[in-house]
């Protein structure tokens, strides 16, 4: 199925126009770092991942807003009001990016191109942003052709998706095996499987084989095939709750008790048909008999919280747009459409919950303990094991140097323990301990390793000068040439297997060995 998708960038910062000065230039962050920079600002300098203090300092009139889903889907609500003039059965896929089905708008317009013109015609009247349209076969080709802002025809679908890297799929998979295909993409990638063409290369039924319904999934969404997953010879009707608003319509925050409550009911009669379904409706009345339908697409309908925030977004959308509700809110509908049976991504107890909690209280200590409270490593290429991990804030996504390419002293599979400083030791021959063994200026050793000295180990050995254990294995050397304009020295990097069963990560610098790290 074609699908017609609409796609509004840096739309997070659109929404800044309702606290922005006329002519200002804003910006999102998050964890003090720029999310997304408004086009005033990136014109100066001001660049995602950014610090604010640098930002700042090239801009000094920027404003800085904490990023605000809730703003977010409020402005939105006008983007898709415009999007429903133009056509039906609108899904809004996440704030700032939104589809539908193109054959009808297509034969009420005449053709796609006349449909897609329409779109942003009316996008542009009815909000004034900037907005890109794309058409093509399924989700994954109309989301990137959406970016873009082109037409694919159906003939050109599969080399269209055959550069598109296999980890775009991923926004559109089900969020019940969204883990699982997280886990097969980062596997397929670390065996040189990066884009949809090499993916559909190893044959569909070796995906499905090593894969099951995952790899049935990513080849489907790979082919361009459509997002609903759902079997069709075995249909299910639409699961519906509804609650009415007695009391506290007026108000959002009075009504979220019961829209919670709502949410779980749910959740509840999903899990106890053993059913899942990725697309939710949400239907609002009010009091004088005004109505205000919106459909969600690629949610966790198992997940009370994230239910209970589309209804929120959805009502926030109406009661601010022009043509809000005549009174109070007096009834919500929420409906799971296209069900189908299958398992839920949210644990019956919670666990996902309890991942978001811990999110929400890692953004609270970095306000009262500062941005670089709580770090966490990041692996990125580099000339040793020390260099390819950088510990960056909770949140970030810092600018790291790509793993690709033939790096100096590359390491196969890094040690376990890395020391916080190297402990010096000796390597000798056959000869026996006076024997040491070196490594020349070309990277070649003086002798072959044999032993393996610890002068630290006195403990174990019978010498004084430390515990002697047979080498069995020999990897290397892999010598590191040195960043002069850093200061660094050549080196060297060896790999003994000892017989004791340790695993030894050797750096030959200065004229002597050291222990750099160890695996046992």
């Amino acid at each position: 199925m074609r699908d017609m998708v609409v796609w509004v960038p840096d739309w997070p910062v659109h929404c800044l126009v309702v606290d922005l000065p006329p002519g200002g230039v804003g910006a999102v962050v998050y964890a003090d770092r720029i999310e997304v920079a408004s086009a005033a600002a990136r014109r100066v300098g001001v660049r995602s991942g950014m610090s604010v203090r640098e930002a700042t300092f090239l801009c000094p009139d920027l404003l800085c807003l904490p990023r605000d889903p809730d703003r977010e889907a409020r402005a939105f609500s006008a983007v898709i009001d415009a999007f429903d003039s133009v056509a039906a059965g609108v899904q809004c896929m996440r704030p700032g990016l939104a589809r539908c089905r193109v054959r009808g708008p297509a034969r009420w317009y005449g053709s796609e191109e006349a449909a897609a013109s329409a779109l942003v015609s009316a996008i542009e009247e009815a909000v004034g942003v900037e907005c890109f349209v794309g058409i093509a076969d399924g989700p994954v080709a109309s989301v990137k052709a959406a970016r873009e802002g082109r037409i694919v025809p159906s003939a050109e679908t599969q080399s269209f998706l055959g550069r598109i890297s296999l980890c775009e799929a991923l926004s559109s998979i089900p969020p019940a095996m969204a883990d699982r295909a997280s886990e097969a993409v980062e596997l397929l990638r670390g065996l040189g499987i990066r884009t949809c063409a090499d993916f559909l290369g190893l044959g569909r039924g070796r995906v499905c084989e090593r894969f099951g319904d995952v790899g049935e999934a990513l080849w489907i969404l790979a082919s361009g095939g459509d997002g609903n997953l759902a079997p069709t010879d075995r249909i299910q009707p639409d699961i519906a709750v509804e609650c009415s608003i007695d009391a506290g319509g007026e108000s959002i925050d009075t009504m979220m008790v019961p829209i919670v409550r709502l949410a779980r009911d749910l959740a509840l009669q999903l899990a106890q048909g053993g059913l899942v379904s990725q697309t939710l409706r949400i239907d609002v009345e009010d009091a004088g008999g005004g109505q205000r339908t919106r459909t969600w697409s690629g949610c966790d309908l198992w997940a009370p919280d994230d239910v209970a925030l589309r209804v929120r977004w959805t009502l926030a959308g109406w009661t601010s747009g022009v043509d809000g509700p005549s009174g109070a809110v007096a009834s919500i509908r929420v409906t799971a459409c296209d069900p189908w049976e299958g398992q839920g991504a949210t644990a019956l107890w919670g666990r996902g919950d309890r991942e978001r909690d811990v999110s929400r209280s890692v953004v609270r200590i970095q306000g009262m303990a500062g941005p670089d409270a709580l770090l966490v490593p990041r692996v990125q290429g580099g000339y040793d094991p020390r260099s390819r991990v950088v510990m960056a804030r909770w949140g970030s996504e810092p600018r790291l140097r790509s793993c690709e390419g033939a790096w100096e002293g590359r390491i196969a599979q890094p040690p376990a323990t890395l020391f916080d400083e190297p402990v010096r030791v000796r390597i000798v021959g056959e000869s026996g301990v006076f024997d040491d063994v070196r490594v020349d200026h070309r990277g070649a050793l003086s002798a072959v390793p044999a032993y393996f000295i610890d002068p630290h180990d006195t403990k174990r050995s019978t010498s004084r000068r430390g515990r002697c254990v047979a080498i069995t294995r020999v990897e290397g050397p892999w010598p590191v040439g040195g960043r002069w304009w850093a200061k660094e020295r050549p080196r060297a990097y060896m790999r003994v297997l000892l017989e004791d069963g340790r695993d030894v990560l050797l750096v030959w610098q200065g004229g002597e060995w050291a222990m750099e790290g160890l695996t046992q």
